[in-house]
């Protein structure tokens, strides 16, 4: 299929289904291409995905193009969660740009996994680049412990 008639037939969805945008119909299709090549490295011949796959190729897809603005590119698109992009890849087949076997089901892609804690997760500071700093109680007074006080103009350093 040609890009111009891929694109024709992405605006005939979102005409009908216009919650969510364009580009999320073209995120969706590149997560299968990844998907599928992915299938076919590990396999060798040209393999139907499964709907799991498709949701890992696309969260892998959007950290890879989006980092740690993914999770808000797919808010942008209308894409809250995993069931999400199945509705995306069930609205392609509907519309012949897609296939399906009779063990494909829209459940599929129910509840995979929080797609935005997953595409949030890489980017979150881990627990060693967490510093507590201890608080010390004096005369009733808290106050930060001298190692950890930040020297003020006029202060002496040492």
């Amino acid at each position: 299929m040609t890009d111009e008639r891929f694109a024709e037939v992405v605006a005939g969805i979102v005409r009908e289904n216009p919650k969510f945008a364009p580009d999320a119909y073209y995120f969706v299709s590149a997560a299968l291409r990844r998907a599928v090549d992915k299938a076919r490295e590990e396999g060798g011949a040209p393999k139907h995905v499964s709907g799991q796959e498709v949701i890992y190729a696309a969260k892998e897809l959007a950290i890879s193009e989006f980092g740690p603005m993914g999770a808000e590119v797919m808010r942008h698109w209308g894409v809250d969660n995993t069931l999400d992009i199945g509705t995306i890849v069930f609205n392609m087949v509907r519309s012949g740009l897609l296939g399906v076997s009779e063990r494909d089901s829209i459940e599929d892609f129910r509840d995979v996994f929080d797609l935005h804690k997953e595409l949030a997760a890489p980017f979150l500071p881990t627990k060693r680049t967490r510093r507590k700093r201890k608080l010390v109680a004096i005369d009733d007074e808290i106050r930060m412990p001298e190692a950890h006080k930040v020297p003020r103009n006029g202060d002496n350093p040492s």
